[in-house]
């Protein structure tokens, strides 16, 4: 009962429409064929799995990797070859209804001789999160893309988009913050930005503090390292209390962005050209500004954030 109460959990979650237990050679004419290829292609045993040996146990139809497109999610026992550590292994497999492309390919090992509802809910979820991840990555690239073919079509440098990003001064008052400061590597930051904030958001609403301004991220290193990079994780706040800090980042380029977040590593390009084409060089951490907070807004278009460069006259 309760393997069927989370994979129900699980048709919620996902927005899925229909599910049949069993051959997917019912739902979906040739399902079962692609399914099997999709195994044997991403065989590391040496050659050893057969077609007989990979077994349809679930079909869910929905959208998982992405809102909007209808797609299948199978999983499917592959007999008779251990997963590493000599447990069983179970392929969970996600395909495009109308093309049958393979979207995602991903194995666990099966701890039991029956289907556990619950390790397959967290597997399942935890996947559907990669491949979020990895959808977003390939949008920001995708859109990048195509403001470089834009720009090419149009005689226009590579780069040209920088001469569309405004830089002015401003002067940054000495603002409190309550912080937390941490390693981050590159593929973390997302689950960063939720973690740190949601504490930080915590503790004002406990000790009943007031923000000052809006939640900021200050970059104390500008490079990754082995260990991640510097990364603060800020809210400013009106009056000092136990692990707050102040902050005078003092002279600074400003840039004031509107849409989506991938557009600041082109902000910091155009900033640090600016200061070295002006005699200007940096004097602290780069920091960002939230304006808008991204679970308040529809589109990424609307997003509003500061991004501000600390610099002296050499």
């Amino acid at each position: 009962m309760l393997a069927m109460f989370t994979v129900f959990a699980l048709f919620v979650l996902t927005g899925c429409a229909a599910t049949v237990e069993g051959d997917g050679t019912q739902i979906l004419s040739g399902l079962n064929n692609r399914i099997t290829e999709t195994v044997l292609e991403n065989d590391e045993s040496g050659g050893t799995v057969e077609a007989a040996d990979v077994a349809i146990e679930q079909t869910f139809y929905g959208s998982f990797s992405k809102p909007g497109v209808q797609e299948v999610l199978v999983v499917c026992k592959i007999l008779n070859t251990p997963h590493t550590g000599g447990l069983g292994r179970r392929a969970i497999i996600i395909l495009e209804v109308d093309s049958m492309d393979i979207v995602a390919y991903d194995e666990i090992p099966i701890e039991s001789g029956e289907l556990c509802g619950e390790k397959l809910y967290v597997a399942l979820t935890n996947k559907r999160e990669d491949i979020k991840k990895l959808l977003h990555e390939q949008e920001k690239r995708l859109y990048q893309l195509e403001c470089d073919i834009s720009n090419l079509k149009n005689g226009k440098p590579i780069m040209s988009y920088l001469d569309d990003i405004d830089v002015e001064f401003m002067e940054v008052p000495m603002m409190c913050l309550l912080s937390v400061r941490k390693m981050v590597q590159e593929d973390n930051f997302s689950d960063e930005y939720s973690v740190c904030f949601g504490k930080l958001s915590d503790r004002i609403r406990k000790e009943n503090l007031t923000m000052a301004n809006p939640p900021m991220v200050l970059f104390h290193s500008n490079a990754f390292s082995p260990f991640g990079l510097d990364t603060e994780f800020a809210v400013p706040i009106e009056k000092y209390v136990t692990g707050t800090r102040d902050f005078r980042a003092g002279l600074c380029l400003k840039t004031v962005v509107k849409g989506r977040y991938s557009m600041l590593s082109s902000v910091y390009a155009k900033q640090t050209k600016w200061a070295e084409q002006n005699g200007y060089e940096c004097t602290g951490a780069l920091f960002e500004v939230y304006v808008t907070d991204p679970s308040q807004v529809a589109e990424e278009d609307e997003l509003i954030t500061e991004v501000y460069y600390p610099i002296r006259k050499i």
